[in-house]
């Protein structure tokens, strides 16, 4: 086989002179997104994770360790590391947020330290590995996966992903000196030799990368590129052999995507019934708009709802620009930089791009957070070696590298700017996206909570005219309302929204409880429970229906009610002072 440009056969930096150049970048991709320091939370999804959960605020305690690798109803995943990162930054900085972010912020900058590190060790390219470094840290796709904290898994999961890559690049290079004993000599022992010692260091941060977020089950697949270019391990072994030194990686992937399936559907986070035909027609279209989306940073969202249906010519386009690009990739397959930055970005996106529809998404920024690494490899790479023969080649690429930097840089400011709170996050989401359903109900959410009813109710109705089948505005105009003093118009409006989502625990939950307040018991008790057969962990239902039995003479119901409602959640006041009272009469 033909030697690749990068092969690690090259001559490689002194590790004295990559750490000046490790600390500027880290430096500079932290100065980068400092700004979300001053950032607060938001109210999508953090509430889940930090702001009201009370497991988490808990902080780091054996029962909350516990909970965290349990199977927990906050989300439709399972990432238990994920968990250990929010009790810990609790534990340490309770409910500011400023301490949450820099903890977000400092694992990306590691994480983009670690890819250059990286790069280098395989290639020995030190400029072309700083500047693939460079160009993905500050890229202002980065910033919903940073400054967003719910999406703690995505920084924590890169940070992983870049240690394991490290450690098997290490083993991998070990086993070619190894393979090198002359006759006669003995290699170290298995369990002794370096090589062994770093795929199992390899397999130790994959298992904690899985652990952190799922998208990592392609890992495997990454580790098989990088045998081909730059390893260059095809040289001597065949693929299957390759493939079987992989076995143990690609069964924790298999392992973790039945468990991710099995809590995905039992979140029901799993669009089902949707045809094959519309999941293609996404498919081939999101490869399209995140290679957009990479070159031209433009109209990023939070989040961006999925059409109803594809135009045949947008799907024709998206075809063809993927076909042109896979046989521009085949026809120059000498060139195997290019080959593994291709499908690096294409196998990387295989778990969100579509096949499966997963929570209604279209397409997400944080998505391309690892994805995007292969195609920065590709115009990095392409650039340095088209222009070979070109004079001056160095001030031109140099100067290339520099505008594209601080166009990121800008872009990335910007973009972070509309993070700095949830009414700023989703109005510029409405601006960018047109009718975001999501980004309306959310938006509500904040004028609710910011005591503007007007702005919130009219809001909420284009969320129901947008997709009347969203939960959160149904439940949350029927809240506003009777908490504004209309509570019959409140009542009326979650008893409508049940006729459209006749299973949505919440609202069986909080219709239960007006009716209770009014003095409804006999029609209260049936939404109670149904909203607990619905949802088996809902305390504040327990709570209600204890209520309903005590005032229909029931207490030992009630009893039973308000401690399974401590069970659920630990030190819960209402249940508690239910309980003192009960216990004191």
């Amino acid at each position: 086989m033909k030697k690749n440009a990068g092969s690690p056969n090259a001559p490689k930096a002194k590790s004295g002179s990559l750490l000046p150049l490790s600390l500027a970048l880290f430096f500079v991709v932290m100065t980068a997104f400092w700004p979300a320091v001053h950032h607060g939370f938001i109210n999508y999804d953090d509430p889940d994770y930090i702001t009201a959960n009370t497991h988490v605020q808990q902080g780091l305690t054996g029962e909350s360790i516990l909970w965290a690798f349990g199977r927990t109803s906050e989300t439709p995943n399972w990432h238990p590391a994920t968990w250990l990162s929010h009790l810990l930054d609790y534990q340490w900085f309770g409910l500011n947020a400023a301490g949450h972010h820099r903890t977000s912020i400092f694992l990306h900058a590691a994480s983009v330290v670690l890819l250059f590190l990286l790069l280098n060790r395989l290639t020995g390219r030190k400029w072309r590995s700083l500047a693939v470094a460079a160009l993905f840290g500050l890229h202002p796709l980065r910033v919903e996966s940073i400054a967003w904290l719910a999406e703690r898994k995505d920084v924590l999961s890169v940070f992983f992903f870049m240690l394991t890559l490290l450690a098997y690049a290490a083993y991998a290079q070990f086993k070619v000196q190894t393979s090198k004993f002359k006759a006669g000599e003995s290699p170290p022992s298995l369990l002794h030799s370096p090589s062994s010692r770093y795929y199992l260091l390899a397999l130790f941060f994959f298992a904690l990368g899985l652990m952190s977020k799922p998208m990592l089950v392609t890992l495997p697949f990454v580790l098989l590129l990088l045998d081909y270019w730059p390893l260059g391990r095809l040289e001597k072994k065949t693929v299957w052999n390759l493939a079987a030194e992989k076995v143990p990686f690609f069964l924790l992937s298999i392992a973790d995507c039945v468990i991710t399936f099995n809590a995905q559907k039992s979140g029901r986070a799993i669009n089902e019934g949707v045809p094959l035909s519309y999941h293609l027609a996404a498919t081939v279209v999101s490869y399209a708009r995140y290679l957009g989306k990479l070159f031209w940073p433009s109209s990023l969202a939070v989040h961006y709802p999925q059409p109803a249906h594809w135009p045949a010519a947008t799907v024709l386009l998206a075809v063809v620009l993927l076909l042109g690009i896979s046989l521009a990739v085949f026809r120059w397959r000498g060139r195997a930089w290019l080959a593994v930055g291709w499908f690096w970005f294409l196998g990387m996106l295989v778990p969100v791009i579509g096949l499966v529809g997963i929570g209604g998404l279209s397409i997400a920024d944080r998505y391309a957070y690892l994805p995007s690494v292969g195609v920065i490899i590709m115009v990095v790479w392409g650039m340095a070696e088209g222009t070979k023969l070109w004079p001056r080649r160095e001030i031109i690429l140099g100067s290339a590298l520099g505008v594209a930097l601080l166009g990121c840089l800008a872009l990335t400011r910007r973009q972070l700017g509309f993070w700095q709170d949830s009414g700023t996050l989703f109005q510029h989401a409405i601006e960018v996206t047109g009718d975001n359903d999501l980004a309306c109900a959310k938006l509500a959410d904040y004028y609710f909570h910011e005591n503007r009813p007007d702005e919130a109710m009219a809001l909420y109705r284009r969320a129901m005219q947008i997709n009347p089948r969203l939960e959160e505005p149904e439940l949350n105009l029927g809240v506003l309302l009777y908490r504004n003093g209309r509570k019959e118009d409140g009542i009326q409006q979650l008893q409508q929204a049940l006729q459209i989502l006749p299973d949505s625990a919440m609202i069986h939950g909080n219709l239960g409880l007006f009716l209770a307040s009014q003095g409804r018991p006999d029609e209260a008790e049936p939404h109670l429970q149904t909203a607990l057969k619905l949802k088996p962990d809902y305390p504040e239902a327990e709570v209600v229906l204890g209520d309903v039995c005590l005032k229909k003479g029931r207490t030992e119901e009630a009893l039973a009610h308000y401690q399974k409602a401590l069970k659920l959640r630990p030190h819960f006041p209402p249940a508690e002072h239910r309980l003192q009272s009960l216990h004191a009469a």
